[in-house]
């Protein structure tokens, strides 16, 4: 069987209209080589979607209806990778959340091999 190698990374279009998510999530994705497009409002994300095409799109709860209904790429729901977890023992009381950036990009990266399967790419 002979497999096409695609040599070009693989394109996120991330629709977060928080600025301080997205940029963190930007950094994230291009410093494990994904090309990243980044909307912040529903125009410019329902113009990135007709222009180009995606491997994934990662984005918030607020907004997986409206991005099902517009893309057949799979969706990456980032808030699900962010975990609270309680401070040490002599800190002040509560919790502090983190991102857990290595599942985040293992599931982007399984989402994106199954996708690329099932086209047979």
């Amino acid at each position: 069987m002979v497999r096409r190698v695609d040599e070009t990374p693989p394109h996120i279009l991330l629709f977060v209209p928080q600025l301080e998510f997205a940029e963190r999530l930007i950094d994230t994705l291009t410093g494990e080589a994904f090309s990243v497009t980044a909307t912040k409002d529903q125009a410019e994300f329902a113009t990135a979607v007709r222009n180009g095409r995606f491997s994934a799109i990662v984005t918030a709860t607020p907004f997986i209806g409206s991005v099902q209904a517009t893309a057949a790429v799979p969706i990456l729901n980032y808030e699900i990778f962010v975990h609270r977890r309680p401070l040490e023992s002599d800190a002040p009381s509560g919790n502090r959340s983190y991102f857990d950036v290595d599942d985040f990009i293992k599931r982007i990266r399984f989402h994106i091999d199954a996708t690329s399967t099932s086209r047979g790419i």
